[in-house]
């Protein structure tokens, strides 16, 4: 019983309850910025915007942001962009330069490496491949 109230005491703090290790104020303030990066991802995102949103350092958002969505803020960024235009490859008829504009990125060439990076294949590759088993 006593193991029992100690964890749940140790849920609490002086913004009130917590969950997975930080405040629910501060699980709701990097959800916001989830939501700012998805809307944003055609924009030029700075972490030091990302900080000055929430009113924390670039150090502590950056652990976290680690914490809290297992992965960097960089690679947040990135895997939103990538999901971003895998959906527009799939639902839109946008050529690929344009989409990757759309998603944040200046450089066409670069896009594609990134997204060859993360997805195994190209974005012209992916849009075909989906658009065959579409046609199946």
């Amino acid at each position: 019983m006593a193991e029992i109230l100690t964890r749940a005491l140790a849920q609490f703090d002086e913004e009130g309850q917590r969950e997975e290790g930080i405040s629910l104020a501060t699980k709701n303030a990097l959800n916001d910025l989830e939501v700012y990066i998805n809307e944003n991802l055609h924009e030029n995102i700075l972490v030091e915007d990302l900080c000055r949103r929430i009113g924390f350092s670039k150090t502590k958002l950056h652990h976290l942001f680690k914490g809290h969505f297992g992965h960097s803020i960089y690679d947040h960024i990135k895997i939103a962009r990538i999901r971003k235009a895998k959906s527009l490859l799939v639902t839109s008829d946008l050529a690929v330069a344009e989409i990757a504009v759309f998603v944040g990125y200046q450089s066409v060439p670069h896009f594609s490496n990134v997204f060859k990076k993360n997805v195994g294949i190209t974005p012209i590759q992916f849009r075909k491949g989906y658009r065959r088993e579409l046609s199946f």
